[in-house]
């Protein structure tokens, strides 16, 4: 039951594809709607394509992993313009290069570890399903967390950048 070169090329190049929309929305949307709710509905989606994930390798349809992959696709990039718009309103311009430097060498150092875990809990149980389960489980939690940023009260005496009104 495992998937094809041909199917694993297909799902690779959904996701790849997926990410330049999902930007594109979301980059927009950071703009319009509240970020911390946009951050949670963010890190929820990609919860819920990492629990699609885990039903394709109990079921074996591949039109469950590249559903999952399509939406984890769209929303893997599309959360840096909210992260970089709460952390200028949180902690000012001043310190974002630090703050972006320090956030993303930490998601390619995470990124990195999470990928050899990946390989050695397949080695030990000849399953990707807890490593799916997990990460589905720390989006949730970050979701939860998300949603409670209180980036209107954050920013202190800086003016906050603020989310625009334009219908």
């Amino acid at each position: 039951g495992g998937m094809g070169g041909g199917e694993v090329a297909l799902t690779i190049t959904i996701t790849g594809l997926m990410s330049i929309p999902g930007l594109l929305v979301f980059g927009t949307a950071a703009d319009r709607v509240n970020r911390p709710a946009l951050l949670g509905v963010n890190f929820m989606g990609r919860s819920l394509a990492f629990l699609i994930m885990v039903l394709y390798l109990w079921t074996h349809q591949p039109w469950l992993m590249f559903l999952g992959a399509a939406i984890a696709g769209f929303l893997s990039r599309s959360s840096g313009p909210a992260v970089s718009l709460v952390m200028i309103n949180c902690f000012g311009f001043r310190s974002l290069g630090t703050l972006l430097g320090v956030n993303t060498t930490v998601h390619q150092v995470a990124g990195a570890m999470s990928l050899f875990a990946a390989g050695l809990v397949y080695d030990l149980t000849g399953s990707y399903v807890p490593t799916l389960l997990f990460g589905a489980g720390l989006l949730a939690i970050g979701s939860a967390f998300a949603w409670r940023i209180p980036e209107a009260k954050c920013f202190g005496e800086l003016r906050p950048i603020p989310v625009t009104d334009r219908r």
